[in-house]
C-alpha cells in the first residue's frame, strides 16, 4: 500500500514538472525574437495631442489615421485619416465638375484637334457674317441717300408755295422704316459677330482644360 502510494506522488511531481516545462516553453516561445516580431502594436495620437502604442485602437481613433509597428517601432503600414464628410462632398463636386468637363470637351475632340483647327472654323463663319455686314452697311448708305433725295424733293415742293404731295410723303416714311429695319438688322449681325468670337474663345478654353485634364489623367495612371 505504502509502495502505492509513492507511486501516485511521484507520477504527480512529475505532471507538475511537465506543466512547468510546458509554461516555460511558452514563455520562452513568446519572449523570443522571432515571436516578438510577429506581434503588431497601433500607435496613434490621442485627443490630448499624445503618441500611444497599444495593442488595440479605439475606433475613434483609427478614423483619426494609425501606424502598425513592431516591439522595435519599426512602421510596418501608415493608414491614412478617413475623410471628413465635407471634404468626401467637396471632392465629389471637383469629381462630378471633371466628368462634365470631359464629356464636353470629348464631344469638342471629335470635331477639332487642336485649338488651330477651332480658330479656322470661326474665322470662316465670321468671314461670312462679314460680307453679310458688309452688304447691310452698303444698303443703310444707299436708303440714307434714297432719304435725302426724297426730302430734297419734298423741301423744293415747300420752296415754291404748294403742298409736298402725299405719295412723296409716303415715300419718306416708308424709306425711313425700311433704313430702321436695315440698321436692326446690321446691330443684330454685329451682335452675332461678338458673340461667335465669345463662342469659339469658350470653345478654345474647354478644349485646352480638358486636354490638359486628360493629360493629367494619363499622367496619373502612368507607372
Amino acid at each position: 500500500m505504502a509502495y502505492k502510494s509513492s507511486l501516485i506522488i511521484i507520477s504527480s511531481l512529475s505532471k507538475m514538472r511537465i506543466s512547468a516545462l510546458l509554461a516555460l516553453a511558452g514563455y520562452l516561445f513568446v519572449c523570443s525574437p522571432g515571436s516578438l516580431a510577429q506581434i503588431k502594436y497601433y500607435r496613434y495620437v490621442n485627443n490630448d495631442g499624445v503618441k500611444v502604442i497599444s495593442h488595440t485602437i479605439p475606433p475613434e481613433y483609427a478614423q483619426k489615421g494609425y501606424e502598425v509597428i513592431t516591439h522595435t517601432g519599426k512602421v510596418l503600414e501608415v493608414v491614412a485619416a478617413a475623410p471628413d464628410p465635407e471634404e468626401l462632398k467637396q471632392q465629389e463636386i471637383v469629381r462630378a465638375k471633371e466628368r462634365e468637363l470631359m464629356a464636353e470637351y470629348e464631344v469638342l475632340a471629335r470635331r477639332y484637334s487642336s485649338t488651330k483647327e477651332i480658330y479656322a472654323a470661326r474665322d470662316r463663319r465670321l468671314a461670312h457674317l462679314d460680307a453679310n455686314i458688309a452688304i447691310l452697311r452698303s444698303n443703310i448708305g444707299n436708303i440714307n441717300g434714297q432719304v435725302e433725295t426724297l426730302m430734297k424733293r419734298a423741301a423744293e415742293v415747300e420752296r415754291s408755295g404748294r403742298d409736298v404731295p402725299q405719295q412723296i410723303l409716303q415715300n419718306i416714311e416708308e424709306t425711313r422704316t425700311e433704313l430702321r429695319t436695315t440698321e436692326e438688322m446690321l446691330q443684330a449681325r454685329l451682335d452675332e459677330h461678338g458673340a461667335i468670337h465669345k463662342e469659339y474663345e469658350k470653345q478654345v478654353e474647354l478644349f485646352n482644360r480638358g486636354k490638359a485634364l486628360e493629360e493629367s489623367k494619363k499622367t496619373a495612371g502612368s507607372p
